[in-house]
């Protein structure tokens, strides 16, 4: 093994599966350290067989702000369980949500076009807005024919709509709101956003049109 001490250094997390083996774990990363090939900041280990958690990296951040991981069966109680509980307030509630989410989400995604260079909003809901919604895995976007009056902009595989299923109506509200709230901040116009298709009422996938609320 040769030194990398002229190297670049990378950071890693990794899972070691010693089932099996007559050395060690310590020892074999305690080998590998003194051959100048890693550094180890922290060794953990599972108080229980058979189970293992990352509790160093905490919190955990992204885009430099912190940020919490809900898998499905919590965001399910969030997006179902208000419905079910409220019903249409339930459903207005989870609108709301989504467009207040929408209007925080706008100072990121300006944040990150000001380090580029864009300032034109609808690049910036193209090119960063849009992408930035896949990412944080609510579906993934499409922005067709879009200006600053609205356009049509489709949505697959959404992470709210998968959840209503058997649905005879379109069942979006959350992502609704997030994208009408987007919209709103980033071209300083109110929009309405409907959704025409949905994957909850057997389309193959959830198309939004949104339009500026014209003052009277």
């Amino acid at each position: 093994m040769s030194s990398l001490e002229d190297a670049q250094y990378a950071r890693l997390f990794v899972f070691l599966d010693t089932t099996g083996s007559a050395t060690p774990v310590d020892e074999v990363l305690r080998q590998y350290e003194r051959e100048g090939l890693i550094e180890i900041e922290k060794m953990i280990t599972s108080p229980i067989e058979g189970f293992m958690s990352d509790t160093f990296h905490f919190p955990l951040t992204a885009a430099g702000v912190r940020s919490i991981i809900i898998r499905q069966p919590g965001y399910r109680e969030m997006m179902v369980g208000l419905r079910e509980w409220f019903g249409a307030g339930g459903e207005a509630f989870l609108y709301h949500v989504g467009f207040r989410t929408g209007l925080a989400f706008v100072g990121l995604h300006r944040e990150a076009a000001g380090k580029l260079g864009i300032a034109d909003p609808i690049q910036i809901y193209k090119y960063i807005s849009a992408p930035m919604f896949q990412w944080a895995g609510f579906g993934i976007p499409e922005v067709k024919d879009f200006d600053s009056d609205g356009g049509e902009i489709l949505v697959y595989d959404s992470f709210e709509c998968e959840l209503g299923k058997g649905r005879v109506i379109p069942y979006s509200q959350f992502v609704r709101g997030i994208i009408a709230g987007v919209l709103s901040e980033l071209f300083g116009r109110a929009y309405n956003v409907t959704e025409e298709s949905c994957i909850a009422k057997g389309d193959p996938v959830c198309r939004f049109i949104a339009k500026v609320i014209q003052k009277k």
